[in-house]
């Protein structure tokens, strides 16, 4: 089989594994599961799987470099499933989540042009404008406290504050990481991109029993069912990126990674859970859709 055929149809995979990733956290609230024990038991359950590979336990594997970043990338990425759990609790739609995650992708085209004075070209331009445009549209949904909500979360105007509070913290906690995942290529450490996994699921396990024992929350019956899952989908997800971009150009890999899901959790709240789309909420979708591809390409 061609090469870049075989990467796509590990993309259409993975994209699957990153849409159910959404849908399940989504659901995860709607049981009730303690937001810190469902996080630790996605890390855990993430790091378990990542060990599976023998090459996890060679020592020339992990540099002092990766090391660092692999560690940073693991206290984002737990920020930003943190945020992505409260978000569903606070009755944000898990098509608007998976949008507003995928749009994380403007957090590292502008901190490039910050800190290594990396212009983004025109069409990152316009998709980092549709992107904050996509972002104030998405936000028309409702807020009546759906099933599952938090009741600790207070309804009306606060709870709209508390969700984009929540979104912010995904927002920044998703990008940082996939900003620090592209400091592995400028570091020439690509190839490792397996052990930096690891030691994402690592770290992300150390500050989420941290935050588990902070926050005093619980490993509950839905916490253990939906973190086992979605931890699952996690590392199928990254496992099926690094075969694709092993054969296929990452400018093919990425848009389908990134639009894919948003396209699937739509699809799944209107054919399954009959959710229908504000006028408003259609056109955010529609921009975020078309601002991710552009952050890609």
């Amino acid at each position: 089989m061609n090469g870049v055929l075989l990467g796509i149809m590990f993309c259409i995979v993975a994209m699957g594994c990153f849409a159910a990733l959404y849908i399940l956290v989504a659901r995860s609230q709607k049981k009730a599961a303690d937001p810190h024990g469902l996080t630790l038991v996605i890390f855990v359950t993430g790091l378990a799987a990542s060990l599976a590979n023998p090459l996890a336990f060679l020592p020339a594997m992990y540099p002092p470099r990766l090391l660092a970043i692999g560690t940073l990338i693991g206290i984002a990425a737990g920020i930003g499933i943190f945020g992505t759990t409260l978000s569903a609790r606070s009755g944000a739609p898990a098509s608007v989540i998976n949008t507003v995650a995928s749009l994380a992708l403007c957090v590292p085209v502008a901190l490039a042009f910050v800190f290594f004075h990396q212009a983004p070209n025109g069409l990152q331009s316009i998709g980092l404008v549709l992107s904050l445009l996509a972002i104030a549209l998405l936000q028309a949904f409702s807020h009546s406290s759906p099933a599952g909500a938090d009741p600790a979360i207070p309804s009306g105007p606060s709870r709209r504050l508390a969700t984009a509070f929540f979104m912010a913290l995904m927002f920044l906690g998703n990008g940082m990481a996939q900003f620090l995942q592209a400091r592995l290529h400028h570091e020439g450490l690509d190839g490792l991109q397996s052990s930096a996994l690891t030691m994402m699921y690592l770290a992300g396990t150390a500050c989420s029993v941290l935050s588990l024992l902070f926050f005093r929350g619980r490993i509950n019956s839905g916490a253990l069912r939906y973190g086992l899952a979605v931890g699952l989908a996690s590392v199928s997800g990254n496992a099926l990126i690094l075969r694709a971009l092993a054969t296929t150009p990452a400018s093919v890999v990425f848009p389908l990674i990134v639009c894919g899901p948003i396209v699937l959790t739509v699809v799944y709240a209107r054919v399954i859970e009959g959710a229908r789309l504000s006028p408003i909420q259609a056109w955010g979708l529609s921009c975020g859709a078309v601002a991710v591809l552009m952050l890609t390409l």
